[in-house]
């Protein structure tokens, strides 16, 4: 895919760069991931490239050294195993990183228990909230991009129930793991930390490849390719996240895609939901803000 016209963008648009930063991402490998580490190289920043898959890992940082000559780190994180998110927050926070962006997730998953939770609240909250804490102990002027969803308005919280364990819809489960991943950056957010949300919009990621099985046959057959003339490509939709590096975003907004359904446009900053600090309730936060401790 040709880049230029993003590159001119970004030339034009995105300005005060303070690229002596350290920015480490999750999900590096991953399309949206891997926007946001091509964009920041080309920026040349200094990057972190966090991940499960060591080998990929490494082929995108030669990929991107190759072509932009910045420094390049990798740490290998797999969210569904809390032993790694452990051993790389003491990685990363060796590695004196200013930025941490919490892209990694998954989507439309099929119910499955992890270390006694739903993969979905794991992965998507439990477990890069746990690592984003960890950082946050000892570098309390970490700046936190977290990478939220649109999907957030399609479900309300259940504090008693944060794993949505009575919803069936793989997509409101996802919804819900997003929606409280946004409130939980709120609350850390009302603690004095810099803590910023941004979202991709509606774009062509790999979650619709057909390697990933999450719909039918002719979902893929009939939707899918028309769904790639319709939305953005994963590197235009990962400009919002770039954009939140050096961008002040108040408590009521966020970063993402502007124009209809939010599918074409370049970023801007975006009014929240109302409803989003209707779910906001300070003391069950704390709760889980003190569950996340003890892990």
């Amino acid at each position: 895919m040709k880049l230029e016209k993003y590159y001119r963008y970004i030339d034009k648009h995105f300005k005060n760069i303070d690229n002596t930063k350290c920015v480490a991402i999750t999900g590096a490998t991953g399309s949206i991931g891997k926007g946001i580490a091509t964009f920041l190289s080309y920026l040349k920043y200094r990057l972190v490239l966090v991940g499960r898959n060591k080998k990929r890992l490494e082929m995108l940082k030669e990929e991107l050294f190759d072509k932009f000559h910045n420094d390049i780190d990798i740490v290998v994180i797999d969210f569904m195993k809390k032993e790694t998110v452990l051993e790389g927050s003491n990685k990363l926070t060796e590695l004196n990183i200013d930025v941490l962006i919490n892209n990694a997730g998954i989507y439309h998953c099929d119910k499955q228990i992890v270390d006694n939770h739903d993969i979905t609240y794991y992965v998507n909250f439990l477990m890069p909230m746990l690592l984003t804490n960890k950082l946050l102990k000892n570098n309390n002027h970490l700046k936190v991009i977290n990478v939220a969803s649109l999907s957030y308005t399609f479900t309300n919280i259940n504090y008693q129930d944060l794993e949505a364990s009575n919803i069936k819809n793989k997509t409101k489960i996802y919804a819900n793991s997003k929606r409280l991943l946004m409130l939980y950056s709120l609350y850390l957010k009302s603690l004095g930390y810099d803590v910023v949300l941004a979202h991709p919009g509606v774009s062509t990621t790999n979650l619709f490849s057909k390697d990933k099985k999450n719909y039918p046959a002719l979902f893929y057959a009939l939707c899918v390719p028309i769904m790639k003339v319709i939305f953005m490509n994963p590197y235009k939709a990962s400009l919002p996240m770039v954009k939140c590096i050096n961008e002040d975003v108040e408590d009521n907004n966020w970063v993402g895609p502007r124009g209809l359904a939010h599918a074409y446009g370049y970023p801007s900053k975006q009014k929240l939901a109302k409803n989003l600090k209707k779910d906001f309730n300070r003391d069950e936060l704390k709760s889980i803000h003190e569950y996340i401790a003890t892990l």
